[in-house]
């Protein structure tokens, strides 16, 4: 995830599905809801919202920008950039 300020790590497959299942577990109501894309061939550029009530019952709301390339109907490569600000501040009350 971007952009690098934030320190996190470059994950793997294994490590970017045990990410997706934790913030599924943290953000239940998870809904997606796209505001613009290109796309190509194999590629997607993608921006959009991601909303949700989480765990304990507050909202959720942040801002995204991803680029996702498939190949043979499958996801080989994804780089996220998200709201930093909104992230390092849920991040700090957990």
């Amino acid at each position: 995830m971007l952009p690098a300020s934030l320190g996190w790590p470059v994950r793997n497959k294994e490590q970017a599905v045990e990410l997706l299942t934790g913030v599924l577990k943290k953000i239940p109501s998870l809904h997606v809801t796209p505001i613009e894309w290109v796309e190509s061939e194999d590629t997607v550029a993608a921006q959009y919202t991601i909303t949700g009530t989480q765990a304990d019952g507050s909202p959720y709301q942040s801002e995204y920008m991803g680029i996702y390339s498939f190949k043979d109907g499958k996801l080989v490569y994804m780089k996220e950039f998200v709201d930093s600000m909104y992230l390092s501040k849920l991040h700090s009350e957990e």
